[in-house]
């Protein structure tokens, strides 16, 4: 006996329709992403790049059952990537993985750019109202980052990262 399946592909493992249920609905810190995004870049490794009409894409969905969030950062946008850049240190093209740790009852992230080399591991959660999101960079630097401006700022298509 043959039983027909439908074909398996990374997509259709990968990528989850909803949250999971073992993520309550006030531990859902980053479901507010899943979607995609067109950007206004404005301020990128703590600097002023509102002059420049830097854009970017975000794109990100539920995956791993519903478990974690994940997306990718490109920017300059894929249809202005391979043109001439004044500044090739403005290349991203990213991705983050979160994944909800039940023992710390946050958020676990790992950012990795692989164009330049970049990566972080930090842990998120709700501050009040406000993500707060901390870890130390490769280099050994702590970072603690709120994330509320991101979050207004996605929702008007502009950001600071």
């Amino acid at each position: 006996m043959t039983l027909e399946t439908q074909p398996v592909t990374l997509q259709s493992i990968l990528l989850s329709p909803g949250r999971s249920s073992e993520i309550a609905d006030s531990d859902d810190v980053y479901g507010w992403l899943c979607g995609s995004w067109d950007l206004e870049v404005r301020r990128y490794r703590g600097v002023d790049v509102s002059g420049t009409g830097l854009r970017g894409e975000v794109h990100a969905a539920r995956v791993l059952e519903g478990r974690a969030v994940q997306d990718v950062w490109i920017m300059p946008p894929p249809s202005d990537r391979g043109r001439p850049s004044p500044d090739p240190t403005m290349n991203m093209y990213g991705t983050t993985l979160r994944s909800w740790d039940a023992s710390l009852q946050a958020w676990r992230i790992q950012w990795n750019n692989p164009v330049h080399g970049h990566r972080e591991e930090q842990v998120g959660n709700w501050n009040g109202q406000n993500i707060l999101q901390t870890g130390e960079r490769a280099d050994g630097t702590r970072r603690s980052s709120p994330r509320d401006e991101t979050q207004r700022a996605l929702s008007e298509n502009v950001v600071h990262v």
